[in-house]
């Protein structure tokens, strides 16, 4: 018989020894059914000519050997089957202990939680979710910055943000929420969070520059206009790709999608600052008052 490897070809010299296994059973839809196992030193193999790893197309044909004689130049065929193998790969047991000792730690609510928010309808996965929030203590639990705005999205400001912390001025008509946020940044003693934290508040500030536009300069803004000076092209189209929407050839800012950029804005900067912000030069820097915010936050769900 001619046999594959699935994964590649022995080397040359390898020791392969291989058993081929026949179905014996008497019923004879089964008894053309082979199993071919091949071992070496460091991997064994398996292979089938039925289930799956077999075509329905090569099922049904024969395969022939040819023996090519030099001599008289004709070719003796022989009927012969074919198998691919494949490494058979079996788990650890260290895997299997450290799945079931995680697995032990938790309760019958946590395990049963888990399977709702992997398996269970839409609607029971947002009890889930919404039975989570409920139980969070701090706002670090809520709301996670990698989801909001993950590095490499921020890697985008990173050249404007270490000339902030190189010395550069901020532009003098910088809102005093991006001044806070920025000396905030300053006083981190890691270098790389100085950087993010500063890409952080840059990515605020056009947030905030985006929600303080009028509609009629959204309309036909795009991404090379000199709307948001000095915000990255990138960072330019994501803001009017995901706060704006296209109706009848012109841009649109909803008021729901004016209420999630708001929302976010609010949302970043507080964890730039480490939740330390007053609420007051937050909401001053957005125009909104303390009421209004409250009532976006809920209308942004």
């Amino acid at each position: 018989f001619l046999v594959t490897f699935a994964n590649g070809q022995p080397v040359e010299g390898a020791h392969l020894s291989g058993t081929l296994h026949q179905n014996i059973t008497r019923d004879r839809r089964h008894q053309h059914k082979r199993i071919l196992e091949i071992e070496t030193p460091g991997l064994n193999y398996d292979g089938t000519n039925f289930g799956k790893e077999v075509s329905s197309l090569s099922a049904k044909q024969s395969v022939f050997l040819g023996i090519l004689n030099k001599a008289t130049g004709k070719m003796r065929l022989i009927e012969t089957s074919s198998y691919c193998v494949h490494p058979v790969l079996e788990s650890t047991k260290t895997t299997k202990a450290l799945l079931k000792k995680s697995s032990d730690l938790l309760t019958f609510a946590e395990k049963q939680e888990a399977i709702t928010s992997a398996f269970g309808s839409k609607r029971a996965q947002q009890s889930v979710n919404r039975r989570k929030l409920y139980q969070a203590s701090r706002p670090e639990d809520v709301y996670q910055l990698e989801s909001i705005a993950p590095d490499n999205f921020l890697a985008y400001m990173e050249d404007s943000a270490r000339e902030l912390l190189d010395g550069k001025d901020p532009d003098p008509k910088s809102t005093l929420l991006f001044k806070e946020l920025l000396a905030v940044a300053k006083l981190e003693e890691d270098e790389e969070n100085q950087v993010r934290l500063t890409c952080l508040a840059l990515y605020v500030e056009y947030l905030v520059t985006f929600l303080n536009m009028k509609g009629r300069d959204i309309q036909h803004m795009k991404v090379k206009d000199k709307n948001l000076q000095g915000c990255p092209p990138m960072i330019k189209r994501h803001i009017l790709d995901e706060y704006t929407h296209n109706h009848l050839n012109k841009r649109v800012r909803s008021s729901q999608n004016e209420d999630r950029a708001m929302c976010c804005a609010m949302v970043l900067s507080l964890i730039a600052s480490k939740y330390q912000l007053s609420l007051s030069t937050l909401l001053s820097s957005l125009m909104v008052t303390r009421d209004k915010s409250n009532l976006k936050f809920q209308s942004a769900r």
